[in-house]
């Protein structure tokens, strides 16, 4: 549990102040130059600090944490910490900025470029949905496998010198093991979902599998959506790294490919081109990690299943009513279905993969 010193979440209209006291800034940059505040943040206060126009910082302030599905700052303090004497995990991090540290807060630099969730929106821009996915798999997985190579000590000791770190079973494998995180069940919107979805003989077969395959090989970012990578050129930096852990690097991997199918899908069954995409990925990943392609791909798919759950369950959190939407049903449908044709797609990723070699 961190300690938040009673205080309350930093607000924008002392974010200036606590930048001086930082000494970030100087009264006469305030005078002169000009310092704005923008705060872009979702799950967490965030503040865009502006000098003279160009970015200067983004600050981070954490409240008190929600509980299993809310990440802290003590794990992403850890990865900066980490970056600090690993260049694989300072390659792939945003640069810490001076600020003074109070257990709620931290701040790090900006980073320059474009959110992958830009480049790999149907249609990529003026690319095809293949090409945008051939040019974030490009820019993100050879730094993350670095990134989970240069971390497996840390899992072999399972966090021991980094004790925000250690192996914490993600809360969407817990669902339905009696250990479901009890804020879940507290969120009116969702409690019919939660009740149905337990009543879904694959679905629950499915989840229970997925933990099951867990295995805590490295540190990693464990929330690895498209709106937390930034592309620059064909280099990548991760962001929010508040659920960072020891855990399973096809966690990871599954992330990435669970929106790209919720972004890229027109069914809720699998395309041919979603087989192709995510043998690409799982190719590119194999070879850099020395990771089993066929093992991988198997606890790549049953994660999958487990995210697009989790996606549904979070975007229905974030609605009015406790009825199932349109867009969570489709989430849901998809994430079984996943789980109900693992076989056959496991087959067809891996005959993508063959082919690619000839």
């Amino acid at each position: 549990m961190i300690n938040h010193s009673n205080r309350e979440p930093l607000s924008a209209n002392c974010v200036i102040r606590a930048a001086l006291s930082a000494e970030l800034i100087s009264a006469d940059d305030v005078i002169n130059r000009g310092v704005d505040v923008e705060q872009v943040g979702r799950s967490h206060s965030v503040f865009k600090l502006s000098l003279a126009g160009e970015p200067l910082a983004f600050i981070k302030s954490f409240g008190e944490t929600r509980g299993e599905t809310d990440g802290n700052i003590a794990r992403e303090r850890a990865i900066i910490e980490l970056a600090r004497s690993r260049q694989p995990v300072k390659e792939l991090v945003a640069a810490e900025q001076k600020w003074k540290p109070n257990g709620m807060e931290l701040a790090t630099k900006p980073v320059i470029g474009k959110s992958a969730w830009e480049v790999d929106k149907p249609g990529g821009g003026s690319l095809s949905v293949e090409q945008a996915w051939t040019e974030l798999c490009a820019g993100v997985l050879t730094r993350l496998s670095n990134f989970h190579r240069a971390t497996r000590d840390i899992a072999e000791n399972n966090g021991k010198d980094y004790p925000a770190l250690a192996n914490q079973v993600p809360w969407a494998l817990k669902l339905f093991n009696g250990d479901t995180p009890k804020e879940l069940w507290q969120t009116p919107t969702i409690s019919s979902l939660l009740s149905d979805a337990s009543q879904t003989p694959a679905l629950v077969g499915g989840i229970r599998c997925a933990r099951r395959l867990w295995r805590p090989m490295c540190v990693i970012h464990a929330d690895l959506k498209h709106d937390n990578i930034v592309l620059n050129d064909t280099k990548a930096i991760i962001i929010d790294w508040e659920m960072a852990r020891v855990g399973d690097p096809a966690w990871d991997l599954a992330g990435l490919c669970s929106r790209f199918l919720l972004i890229a899908s027109h069914g809720n069954g699998w395309s041919d081109l979603e087989h192709r995409c995510i043998a690409l990925l799982v190719s590119i990943y194999a070879s850099q990690s020395g990771l089993d392609r066929v093992i991988l791909t198997r606890r790549v798919l049953q994660y999958i299943g487990a995210w697009t759950f989790m996606a549904a369950i979070q975007h229905q959190s974030t609605l009015n009513s406790n009825e199932l939407s349109k867009s969570s049903a489709s989430m849901l449908q998809k994430s079984i279905a996943t789980f109900q044709q693992a076989q056959v797609i496991e087959e067809h990723i891996l005959r993508h993969i063959d082919l690619g070699k000839t």
